[in-house]
């Protein structure tokens, strides 16, 4: 989602904080600062600054959005800095307001369902829709999957195998060399009342790896 051209001008005005706004003014290092901080590449180089201010938010305000409901995380961080308390904190000035500030943005926002308000526990201004979700959980970081990839594909790994506590996965040799290492296992897996099994004691695949992968998963 994208703000309009109006609420973008007036976003614009809020950052460069000029008088009577309740906002901080930037001069021309804050205003490159403000967006420096954020990641953002602006720098301010003697520009007007109510103009440069607007064509910077009008092209963060472009990048794509992965939430169709929310403007785009750089155009989401922009917002919730305007609204940093620490600005209005530090600021001597008798027009500057949080709580007007925060009205003023707040009525800009309402059109898209949006606003901003302030964590009472870290008093962070964050970005939510008007319902309570906050930008963050909306953009947050996909669910990271495991995948386990082999190449060539000799054999598939099993969708859904139960697992089998008391079974013991013998990884060996086969042939009438290791025989006696494996009658030995199998007699002390059967006092420790386990179960022991190799590959060729399940054969269910025509691929044999197939058979050796599913008995170390369900190990």
């Amino acid at each position: 989602m994208q703000l309009k051209s109006a609420a973008l001008d007036q976003i614009a005005q809020f950052i460069c904080g000029d008088s009577p706004l309740p906002f901080p003014y930037r001069s021309s290092s804050k205003l490159t600062t403000f967006f420096t901080g954020l990641g953002l590449d602006y720098i301010h180089r003697g520009e007007t600054r109510n103009a440069w201010t607007r064509d910077a938010v009008i092209d963060i305000n472009s990048k794509a959005s992965p939430v169709g409901a929310f403007p785009s995380p750089e155009m989401s961080s922009v917002i919730e800095e305007v609204m940093n308390p620490v600005y209005f904190e530090a600021n001597e000035s008798e027009n500057v307001n949080f709580d007007g500030a925060l009205g003023r943005m707040n009525r800009v926002l309402k059109q898209y369902k949006l606003e901003v308000a302030v964590n009472p526990s870290s008093g962070e201004a964050k970005l939510r829709s008007v319902d309570g979700h906050f930008v963050s959980t909306a953009h947050a970081s996909p669910e990271t999957v495991k995948k386990l990839t082999f190449a060539p594909k000799v054999f598939e790994v099993p969708h859904s195998t139960e697992m089998q506590h008391d079974l013991v996965a013998i990884m060996m040799p086969f042939g009438a060399a290791f025989s006696r290492i494996h009658d030995a296992i199998k007699t002390a897996c059967s006092q420790a009342t386990l179960r022991c099994k190799r590959a060729d004691d399940i054969w269910a695949n025509s691929t044999i790896i197939q058979d050796i992968w599913r008995v170390i998963r369900q190990d």
